[in-house]
């Protein structure tokens, strides 16, 4: 399964030393850039830059712009 994550669980389970475990649920995970750059460009001094860093390297998880962003806008609002 292949899933889309924003910045909120990157950082939390960071702080809990859990950030594997989205790739233990799901196997692949897909940022969009923005996340990216919130979580690592932007947060550059808090939990979670390393984390992800790691995780693109290791190809669990990788940056990618959305295919269909007016699904995005969708789901945010649910």
């Amino acid at each position: 399964m292949i899933v889309l994550a924003n910045s909120t669980p990157r950082i939390s389970l960071a702080r809990r030393g859990l950030s594997d475990l989205l790739q233990v649920l799901y196997g692949r995970v897909i940022l969009p850039p923005a996340v990216y750059r919130e979580v690592v460009t932007e947060g550059r001094e808090r939990a979670g830059v390393r984390e992800t860093e790691e995780a693109i390297a290791a190809g669990w998880m990788e940056v990618s712009a959305l295919q269909e962003p007016e699904a995005a806008r969708r789901i945010r609002t649910i």
